[in-house]
């Protein structure tokens, strides 16, 4: 009724949309008059615009179901009110982050390719032609990714373009780089050295990758595997695998996540110490503009954070790094002291390793310089 009250103000209406909206479109009794009233505020320039929180699933088959959920929210508008689904504007949010909100779930995959073949399908799936629009926003979505993002909707919704941008540069779903990215297998695949005895253990925590990291959209279970590594001051605790299947020349992202898991239990100052190492071996060229400690979340005060209770929240830190490959393999070596001589970091600190990607490093697109079609 209030939205109809406003149908003759000049001024258009844009609703921002969230979960209670997707049941509003979902549910057609009586809701195609507030559709109807948003659309046509404005002299009709009303714009519907729902969030759309991309998901790396681990399968391409929870991927593709992904998509079709779009489609079919889309189509339910559509029913409703054929003319507001050319209202509707799907707003990405650009959350990738642990410790935050995480759509990217599934380490052992590219974000980039789940991206883009998202977009893409908006640009030649006949179900999604009256769309009205693309928006994009970002709360911890990292650079390489956000780039990725712009240059995916110039390239689909701006140039026109329907070939894979993916396909363009050589993006797959799973790299394949490095195997048990979570620790699932324990050691398995991974070359474990231990300063001492048991410094380097498995470790499992219920929850630890839905709740902790906040990976969205994963069964239970998913992401609690780690390891526990207890910093020792007789030398480096050390895991180390060769990542292959590289291309000379080519550049590489690198990551992984750890925790302090006193400060799980009990946030406090002990876990303002992040210190870690991820090394890069022979045949790999890092850019030290690039080798980035990220804190999640900035402000450990709750305020307000039920999902922690309303208590302080542990720090969650993402490690990161790019590289330029020279060889087919390189070695990756994750530490918790700051670099094979110099430790740092205070000695007993047990901080929980997990969340490791391996993937090709999105350098730029090209024809960002081209020009836009005119009609």
């Amino acid at each position: 009724e209030t939205c109809w009250k406003l149908i003759d103000d000049p001024r258009p209406i844009s609703i921002f949309w969230n979960s209670c909206l997707y049941a509003l479109c979902q549910d057609p009794r009586g809701q195609a008059s507030m559709l109807s009233a948003l659309a046509n505020s404005g002299n009709g320039c009303g714009m519907i615009v729902p969030e759309v929180y991309l998901i790396s699933y681990p399968t391409e088959k929870e991927k593709r179901w992904q998509e079709q959920h779009y489609a079919d929210l889309l189509a339910s508008v559509r029913d409703q009110v054929p003319a507001a689904a050319e209202a509707m504007m799907f707003c990405f949010g650009g959350y990738n982050t642990s410790g935050g909100w995480n759509g990217y779930s599934a380490p052992d995959t590219d974000m980039k390719v789940v991206i883009d073949d998202f977009i893409r399908k908006l640009a030649v799936d006949p179900a999604f032609a009256d769309l009205g629009g693309l928006a994009f926003y970002a709360m911890g979505c990292y650079q390489e990714l956000f780039r990725w993002y712009m240059d995916a909707i110039r390239h689909y919704a701006v140039l026109g373009n329907t070939e894979s941008l993916s396909e363009r540069h050589g993006f797959v779903f799973k790299p394949g780089h490095i195997t048990d990215n979570d620790f699932g297998r324990g050691f398995e695949g991974w070359k474990v050295e231990p300063a001492e005895t048991n410094s380097i253990v498995p470790y499992v925590r219920k929850d630890y990758g839905r709740f902790v990291q906040a990976r969205k959209m994963v069964p239970s279970g998913f992401g609690d595997t780690a390891l526990l590594l207890t910093r020792s001051e007789k030398g480096p605790n050390k895991v180390s695998q060769m990542m292959k299947g590289l291309k000379p020349g080519r550049r590489y992202y690198v990551s992984c996540c750890t925790m302090d898991l006193d400060d799980l239990e009990k946030p406090g100052p002990g876990g303002e110490d992040v210190t870690f190492g991820v090394r890069i071996g022979a045949g790999g060229v890092e850019d030290p503009l690039l080798r980035i400690t990220h804190k999640n979340p900035h402000d450990r005060r709750a305020n307000g954070n039920s999902r922690w209770g309303n208590k302080p929240v542990p720090l969650c830190v993402t490690h990161s790094t790019v590289f330029r490959a020279e060889r087919e393999e390189v070695e990756l070596t994750l530490s918790d002291w700051a670099s094979e001589t110099e430790r740092r970091g205070r000695v007993g600190q047990r901080r929980i390793l997990n969340y490791v990607i391996v993937r090709p490093y999105y350098e730029g697109e090209s024809e960002a310089v081209g020009t836009v079609p005119v009609d």
